[in-house]
């Protein structure tokens, strides 16, 4: 599973906060996150006038 999102900010997606940690908790348990910080190499390999529609979709 992927997500743009902090852990943090998931509550925001399912609107419970009871519900968004005991989902969290079930996801993390055994799993290895990577966090990675930085531009995305894939930003660079989108056309300008597509990467100027994304923040309308």
């Amino acid at each position: 599973m992927t997500s743009n999102l902090e852990f943090g900010q998931w509550n925001r997606v399912f609107g419970d906060n009871r519900l968004t940690a005991a989902l969290v908790d079930r996801l993390v348990h055994h799993a290895h996150i990577l966090a990675f910080t930085g531009e995305s190499y894939r930003s660079g390999l989108v056309p300008v006038t597509a990467r100027n529609l994304s923040k309308y979709w």
